[in-house]
């Protein structure tokens, strides 16, 4: 319940590997399950946001959430045109906007845009990776080395695949190598959800 209801515009730093597209991945779910209309860009793979898409978002009457996650992934230019569109957006009230980054990878001049448009910062402390893998360990009763791969790729679409295998309890029987590799883990999600 940390964003509903109210407006926001905030931008979320944080050191790599604690949480942040996680996080992020986990509101965009909330949003989902709960209809509220929202766009969430993972810098990592979309690096724009085409005109009509932005203009369709500028336009719109009721609450939304734009999220642009890992926005240090993009290049300099990307940034520069991303940052337009806020601007533009900000106009509408109904948008809440929230945008994360790695913290001391973004030039200092892109820094402070951000913190002149969106006003509000959160700092996210997050776990320690190792922490995480313990957790892994302590939840699922499996060897979480096994997956570094997987965790090591911070992709949230990867981490729910092996969250949902690894909730199967059919996986723990599978005799598996001491280096699994992503193909794996979409072939055992396959397996699952069919």
């Amino acid at each position: 319940n940390f964003f509903y209801n109210n407006l926001y515009h905030i931008y979320i730093d944080g050191d790599g590997g604690i949480g942040k597209s996680y996080f992020l991945f986990q509101l965009e779910e909330r949003l989902r399950n709960s209809n509220i209309n929202h766009l969430c860009i993972y810098c990592k793979y979309t690096k724009s946001i085409p005109d009509e898409i932005a203009n369709l978002i500028k336009s719109i009457n009721n609450e939304f959430y734009l999220i642009i996650d890992a926005f240090n992934e993009l290049e300099k230019k990307e940034q520069e045109e991303m940052i337009k569109i806020v601007e533009k957006l900000l106009n509408n009230k109904n948008i809440n906007i929230i945008i994360s980054y790695r913290t001391k990878n973004l030039e200092e001049k892109i820094k402070e845009q951000l913190e002149k448009l969106l006003q509000n910062t959160y700092t996210f402390s997050g776990v320690e990776y190792e922490s995480s893998l313990t957790k892994v360990i302590e939840t699922y009763g499996v060897e979480a080395t096994k997956f570094i791969d997987i965790l090591e790729t911070n992709n949230p679409f990867y981490l729910k695949m092996l969250y949902t295998i690894l909730e199967d309890p059919k996986i723990k029987k599978e005799e598996i190598g001491d280096l699994v590799q992503i193909t794996f883990v979409l072939e055992s999600y396959i397996k699952s959800i069919c």
